[in-house]
């Protein structure tokens, strides 16, 4: 199934769904979670086609034949869609990047959440305790008018450990299962591999 849904659907995210991620960042002061960022962005109106290019008759076979996604209109089609992709794509251009501060947490958020824990997780927490202030990943634009800092050398090492959290790097995977703790870190060392290699184009290219 899950073969025939990346036949069915586009694997990339397209200019009008990276476009449509972004305005809606711009159009926000305070940073947005994933959830928070795919509510607004799916109640922007796109015109017809923007969904990417027009199917193969095969595409369009199989597309009929699986369940489709929440909106399989509009350029971000899903909650999965827009994180594991546009995001993601977005993070490789260094167009945004995740924030780690302290909030408390929606009661949308809450439930989706508890949904994601084991029964045995779930006896070890409560709805009272996840309405506290938490630690958390939030998305914003990055500053490009910004004078780039001089990392000074005794910070250099701290730097190091930092780079890649923007895809994950040095979360806490604990809440998972050891299948998807694993899968989730293999793929984070994945894209931090390829940030390392843009950030090393770039660093020629400018010299």
């Amino acid at each position: 199934m899950a073969a025939q849904r990346l036949l069915a659907w586009p694997k990339h995210a397209s200019s009008e769904a990276r476009n449509l991620v972004l305005g809606v960042l711009k159009s926000h002061n305070e940073p947005l979670s994933t959830r928070e960022l795919f509510e607004k962005a799916v109640k922007v109106p796109t015109p017809p086609g923007a969904n990417g290019e027009p199917l193969t008759p095969s595409a369009q076979t199989l597309r009929d034949a699986i369940p489709a996604p929440p909106y399989p209109d509009h350029p971000v089609r899903s909650l999965t869609f827009l994180k594991r992709t546009i995001l993601e794509t977005l993070v490789r251009t260094r167009d945004v990047k995740k924030v780690h501060i302290k909030r408390v947490l929606t009661p949308a958020e809450v439930e989706h959440r508890m949904s994601t824990m084991s029964k045995a997780q779930l006896k070890k927490t409560s709805v009272e305790a996840l309405s506290q202030p938490v630690s958390t990943w939030m998305w914003q634009l990055v500053d490009k008018s910004a004078t780039p800092v001089r990392v000074s050398k005794d910070k250099e090492e701290d730097a190091k450990v930092a780079f890649g959290a923007e895809v994950g790097a040095g979360e806490d995977w604990g809440h998972l299962n050891k299948r998807r703790r694993r899968v989730r870190e293999e793929k984070v060392a994945r894209d931090v591999k390829w940030m390392r290699k843009v950030q090393n184009a770039r660093e020629v290219t400018n010299t």
